[in-house]
């Protein structure tokens, strides 16, 4: 039996009433068949006749109860988006997004040197749940089965992703770097889903897709000065084609790996990874980082794990290439904190470009 039939057969059938409250003879055009699942379209009354109600939702005092209303709607969108999306998906994946937004801001804002307050915090995190890794005993069937390849390929990725992305912030604004490079993301990472792993996208998640990037790429080409706009967005496109990078391996490896061994190595090989510059080219900062930003490093990189670490959950339930265009529901979120906290503009075309973001983001939904 469908969700919606189950709802239905609860609705007495009212027949028509008037508003006064009265019963009358029931006239059996005005409770539909085709709402019953009759198969029939039943008539609509005269507009001469419009103090009489009608329909499932119809109440004898001639109101009509929105919470049924609601509940039948719900019962039929529900086998839709249980598919590609599910709802669950959908919201883990938008927390996730006003996460992502919420830490890449404070790392923008932060005073401290951008590689070093993010390799400090993501390394001792990553200590600390690879021990927890490690005593769960997740680590050693990573090892027992080969996954661990995935997890170290993520770790050198991320290390790359950490060195250009606080290059990117240490120069750029964060209303052109951040669309830009989550754009270019979105469209690598389908392109990647489609040629090498095998993933079939709709026609509607191609253009939810397609959406999200223009959206992306508007905003950031309307984000900066003309002058900078150039510098910003190649370094945004750098980060983009980074992102593409750890999203495809890390859609693999979320399907082979517990998300603590994952996480682990995300987190500290990407430390140890910056290392070497850090000690080459900001060794005061980083030791300013371990003095006087301990607390801000150790959020920031908590923030960014609860984030990814949705994303890991996220890429066993559904294709890689939706997960990234949703969660870019980030750059709306960042471009609001960037005008109240970071003082940037917010043009015409940035607005365009978040409300194109909505727009691909509500065609992947509904399209799945």
């Amino acid at each position: 039996m469908p969700a919606e039939a189950g709802i239905l057969t609860r609705i007495p059938r009212l027949g028509a009433r008037k508003l006064s409250g009265k019963r009358t003879t029931k006239t059996p055009h005005l409770t539909s068949p085709r709402i019953r699942g009759e198969g029939r379209r039943g008539t609509v009354p005269s507009t001469s006749n419009r103090r009489w109600v009608q329909g499932p939702c119809a109440h004898r005092h001639g109101r009509r109860p929105a919470l049924r209303c609601a509940a039948i709607l719900f019962a039929k969108i529900l086998p839709r988006t249980s598919g590609i999306v599910s709802i669950l998906v959908f919201l883990a994946v938008i927390g996730s997004a006003a996460i992502q937004a919420s830490w890449n801001v404070a790392t923008k804002r932060s005073r401290a040197n951008k590689a070093a307050l993010l390799a400090v915090g993501w390394t001792v995190l990553g200590a600390g749940i690879g021990v927890a890794a490690a005593a769960s005993g997740d680590l050693r069937a990573a090892i027992d089965t080969g996954a661990w390849k995935f997890a170290l390929a993520s770790g050198l990725i991320h290390g790359a992703y950490i060195l250009t992305l606080s290059w990117a912030y240490a120069v750029g604004e964060l209303s052109v770097v951040f669309p830009v490079a989550r754009g270019v993301g979105i469209a690598g990472t389908a392109v990647v889903a489609r040629l090498a792993l095998g993933t079939t996208l709709s026609w509607a998640g191609w253009m939810g897709v397609g959406v999200v990037v223009a959206g992306t790429s508007l905003i950031g080409l309307c984000g900066s000065t003309p002058g900078k706009r150039a510098l910003d967005v190649r370094i945004a496109v750098l980060v983009g084609a980074i992102i593409t990078a750890y999203s495809s391996v890390d859609s693999m490896g979320a399907r082979r790996l517990p998300i603590l061994v994952l996480l682990a190595a995300m987190n500290l090989v990407a430390g140890l990874v910056a290392a070497p510059v850090l000690a080459w080219r900001h060794r005061e900062a980083t030791k300013a980082v371990l003095k006087a930003h301990k607390l801000e490093s150790l959020g920031v990189a908590v923030a960014g794990s609860a984030a990814y670490g949705i994303v890991i959950w996220a890429f066993r339930h559904t294709a890689a290439a939706y997960i990234v265009a949703l969660r870019e529901v980030s750059i709306v979120i960042a471009a609001g904190l960037s005008v109240g906290l970071l003082g940037e503009a917010l043009n015409r075309g940035k607005i365009a470009g978040i409300g194109l973001i909505f727009a691909g983001v509500i065609i992947i939904k509904l399209g799945a």
